[in-house]
């Protein structure tokens, strides 16, 4: 029996996609963070990172349209690339490195 396989995403949109996600909750943890000091309760140093970060979730899941427009709209985002071929190093080409043992010179 012959399987079918889908195809591979496109490398650009994959890492669009990650950046996206990733600015967005940046945001939301910034916003959190600024409402925890607006609020002046406590120091934002008494609140643990895990509590932070489960306050943004629900602030991303809150207000997902307006972070997910601001991410996209980032040049982060916007001036993303994917990388292409890596180069080939020339074996015949001289070497950059500075010592001269791996540059095949004289040994002390």
């Amino acid at each position: 029996m012959a399987t079918t396989s889908l195809p591979l995403p496109d490398p650009l949109v994959v890492k669009r996609q990650i950046a996206v996600v990733a600015l967005a909750m940046f945001a939301a943890r910034n916003a959190v963070k600024r409402q925890i000091q607006a609020e002046g309760r406590v120091r934002l140093s008494q609140v643990s990172a895990a509590q932070v970060s489960m306050m943004a979730r629900a602030y991303l899941l809150d207000h997902r349209a307006e972070l997910f427009a601001q991410a996209e709209a980032s040049p982060i985002v916007q001036n993303l690339r994917v990388s292409g071929r890596r180069r080939r190093v020339d074996p015949t080409a001289n070497s950059v490195c500075e010592t001269q043992v791996r540059n095949g010179g004289p040994q002390r």
